[in-house]
């Protein structure tokens, strides 16, 4: 979707979401609702099922990391140390770095993160809520690792 379009569409669903609710303005987190169901993604990749297994464990490492710490963002190499350790947890060989920061870059190409610099530093964070997206990925990651 391309800027006015998908302003419009996040407007539209979230003024319905405040209709629903009965509230006469469109709160921050109707949007975030919203935007959280419009598909996005370049490469057509919007759902975890598509990933390959080493990027659903990467994506699943970030949002583990990103519950648990409550801050809004991970750091590269805290996100790669969470990601070593749910490959051990899966019995799988953990990719180099190298692999990890490209697999970054399509993950946020595809919609699914969103990455920063401060200060020389790799932010890694998401939008919110993300609870459907990480219950589709458990399930994802169920069915690959089979």
């Amino acid at each position: 979707m391309r800027g006015n379009t998908y302003a419009l569409e996040l407007l539209l669903g979230a003024g319905i979401i405040a209709d629903s609710e009965g509230s006469s303005t469109v709160k921050a987190d109707y949007i975030r609702i919203v935007h959280a169901g419009i598909p996005k993604g370049a490469s057509g990749a919007i759902y975890p099922d598509e990933l390959s297994i080493h990027k659903q464990m990467l994506l699943k490492a970030i949002m583990d990391g990103l519950r648990s710490g409550g801050g809004p963002y991970l750091t590269f190499e805290e996100a790669y140390d969470l990601y070593a350790v749910e490959c051990e947890s899966q019995d799988k060989e953990a990719e180099d770095k190298e692999t990890i920061q490209s697999y970054l870059q399509d993950l946020k190409s595809e919609g699914y993160i969103l990455l920063k610099r401060r200060e020389g530093e790799v932010l890694i964070g998401m939008e919110y809520p993300f609870d459907r997206l990480y219950e589709a990925l458990e399930g994802a990651m169920r069915e690959a690792l089979r």
